[in-house]
């Protein structure tokens, strides 16, 4: 199997205003070829440049000026206690061409990315907020500033609206997952020990349990997908393997495991597709591409005005997990809080922690709005481009199942 592989990007950042980066990068078409069960690597250009044009992808990305199109958006902020604001924006294109069994495959894509982070203070307290936003295609500047408005309106309620309060005991309060940027729970503490180089290391928590009852909980069913409709999708894998969507949690079963061509040749187990690289000399491994918690019935409202005590994460700053024994933690920028139902203030900075197991048995109530977030992952030292997504889920109080 032979893959060709191009890139380019054009990156814009404004930080307080100041226009502090333009890069443009683009990589060189790359070359790999599976032979007799040896991927060697080339950087040659091998592609016809007919294929991909970078020169006339960076003509048609928008050139954002930030007193005519950033600042007049950023300006609206109620509160006098921001610090800084930066923008950055991502437009990228990503070209592979697969040559497998005489049979070729194309993969193209476009992509906008916004990350937007504004650090503000209230009182004698320090607010960091961050949001990242993604879309297929190339935005136009119009799209672009209509959606940080919408991002800088709900930053604007948070700041406005509601006092900041030192968390006692978060151990206390149940965790509300938020539709979409929550998912990174199951990506992190869930999604990782399900990918099989991770699954098979001799004490990994969930090792032998495939086909077995992992939680006495049956509404949650979690899932890994790759199709044609999904943020993170291609025709054949890194390793070149037709991919396939995957079930993995279902009615309390382990269902599958994400395999990638060398761990289904060592186990004897279906490789689903899962062999992921982030370039052209990186060996490819099982990684993760749209991995997401299942819609269930409930209203968001409903959750949230059932809730005595609880904590909605609205910027989860990173997590991980530790496959021998499946606890998991995340450090939690800040949260809204809920009490008796009403959202009634903005948490300090805490830890979410708890175990993989006891948390799926925690959650009690399932949204039906589930939404998807674009991230990036790092694994082995390769960082790749990955989706998650959950609707709002409520998980029951810690100190029930730490």
């Amino acid at each position: 199997m032979y893959i060709h592989h191009q890139n380019a990007s054009l990156i814009l950042q404004f930080v307080n205003g100041k226009k502090t980066k333009v890069t443009n990068v683009s990589k060189e078409s790359a070359e790999r070829n599976y032979r007799n069960g040896i991927w060697s690597s080339t950087n040659e250009n091998t592609l016809s440049k007919n294929l991909f044009d970078p020169e006339s992808f960076y003509g048609n990305c928008p050139n954002i000026d930030w007193i005519h199109d950033i600042f007049p958006i950023i300006s609206v902020f109620t509160t006098g206690g921001v610090i800084s604001i930066i923008v950055t924006i991502f437009f990228e294109r990503d070209y592979k061409s697969y040559t497998k069994d005489n049979d070729t495959f194309d993969d193209a894509t476009e992509s906008t990315k916004i990350e937007l982070r504004v650090v503000a203070k209230k009182s004698n307290d320090v607010l960091s907020l961050k949001r990242s936003l993604y879309w297929e295609g190339i935005l136009s500047t119009t799209a672009i500033q209509k959606k940080i408005r919408e991002e800088i309106k709900q930053i604007n309620l948070y700041l406005s609206q509601y006092s900041i309060h030192e968390i006692q005991d978060p151990t206390k309060a149940s965790i509300i997952l938020p539709a979409g940027t929550g998912g990174i729970f199951v990506h992190e503490a869930i999604g990782h020990c399900l990918e099989a180089d991770q699954y098979f290391k001799k004490d990994a928590v969930l090792n032998g349990y495939l086909g077995k009852t992992i939680t006495n909980n049956k509404a949650i069913t979690i899932s890994d997908s790759c199709c044609s409709t999904d943020m993170i999708k291609y025709k054949v894998s890194d390793d070149g393997s037709i991919p396939r969507s995957l079930t993995l949690v279902k009615d309390g079963c382990l269902e599958n495991i994400m395999t990638d061509a060398y761990s289904s040749s060592i186990y004897g187990i279906a490789d689903s597709g899962n062999g992921r690289s982030a370039n052209y000399y990186s060996f490819p491994i099982p990684r993760m591409r749209n991995t997401y918690i299942h819609n269930g019935t409930d209203k968001v409202e409903d959750i949230i005005k059932s809730t005595k005590y609880g904590l909605i994460p609205i910027d989860i700053q990173g997590g991980n997990v530790t496959v021998e024994t499946g606890n998991f933690v995340f450090n939690i920028s800040h949260a809204l809080i809920i009490q008796s139902g009403e959202i009634v203030g903005i948490s300090k900075p805490f830890l979410f922690s708890g175990n993989i197991i006891n948390a799926i048995d925690s959650i009690e109530r399932i949204g039906n709005d589930l939404k998807f977030c674009r991230d990036v992952c790092g694994k082995r030292g390769q960082l790749i481009d990955v989706a998650y997504g959950t609707p709002t889920i409520l998980l029951s109080q810690r100190t029930h199942y730490e």
